[in-house]
């Protein structure tokens, strides 16, 4: 059985600025249960270890493989790396999770990452909570396709 991804946080952009709500307050997820999960995918995903002093654990320092070659070793252990990220503090259930890697270019690798939820008294539908990486080996920069 999935795990109940139901919360609710503050909503910011990809940047990490906190976002206003309509009456100037700062926005929270309480209209979208399941954006608070997205969220966390995507900062899980694109940080390293120790951005978030809060939560060191939270990232998965796709930064380590900076000057590596684009092969299918390391693209696993992209995927490996991403995966533990993602049940890092037993947040997301291992079951809920699929990663794919694959070469972008000679230098460029993507990574679909999908999580499954389900339909709760909240969200009342599940959803494909999908986000794209994709890193640059020589500038060591990840960039999110949605």
């Amino acid at each position: 059985m999935a795990k109940n991804y139901d919360g609710v946080d503050f909503m910011w952009t990809n940047d990490g600025d906190f976002m206003l709500g309509h009456e100037g307050d700062l926005a929270d997820t309480l209209s979208d249960p399941l954006l608070a999960i997205a969220q966390d995918v995507y900062d899980r995903c694109k940080s390293d270890q120790g951005d978030f002093f809060e939560a060191p654990l939270v990232g998965a320092t796709i930064s380590d493989f900076a000057g590596e070659p684009n092969n299918k070793q390391n693209g696993l252990a992209i995927k490996e790396r991403l995966f533990q990220s993602l049940q890092s503090y037993g947040h997301i259930k291992a079951a809920d999770i699929s990663i794919d890697t694959f070469p972008v270019s000679a230098s460029t690798i993507a990574a679909s990452v999908i999580v499954r939820t389900m339909a709760t008294r909240e969200n009342k539908s599940s959803r494909l909570i999908q986000h794209t990486f994709v890193y640059d080996y020589g500038e060591n920069h990840v960039i999110s396709r949605g």
